[in-house]
């Protein structure tokens, strides 16, 4: 299959501009009119959204300006942001007398009360 040249592009460019004026003027829906002139809905949208890119394009070039719109274009909707997990916090409980020293990951700070319970009944024995 050989690739299209440019020639073809434009002509392709003049013929859905041609069909989107048409359309502008139908007053039929999108489906209608595209039922009525033989091409698929999905093409409509995909040259309408061409077209209007490449409008807006050349009027920021005579314009010699950049709207809000084109100077965010290069811009990705979605920004990559990477962290590193945090340090793992504890907490340190030395309990008097008994030279013993537990460690509490703040992530298990809701057991702490277990945790002491367990360790009374431990060092009662």
């Amino acid at each position: 299959m050989p690739l299209p040249t440019l020639s073809a592009h434009s002509s392709k460019q003049r013929l859905w501009a041609k069909r989107l004026a048409e359309f502008e003027k139908s007053g039929c829906s999108v489906a209608q009119f595209c039922q009525t002139t033989g091409c698929s809905v999905a093409s409509f949208y995909q040259w309408k959204r061409k077209l209007n890119a490449t409008t807006q394009e050349l009027a920021e070039r005579q314009s010699g300006s950049t709207s809000e719109t084109g100077s965010r274009r290069n811009t990705p909707a979605f920004l990559r942001i990477e962290t590193t997990p945090p340090q793992a916090a504890v907490v340190e409980i030395k309990l008097a007398g008994d030279d013993i020293s537990v460690l509490v990951p703040l992530a298990a700070i809701d057991s702490l009360h277990t945790i002491i319970v367990q360790l009374r009944t431990s060092c009662s024995r």
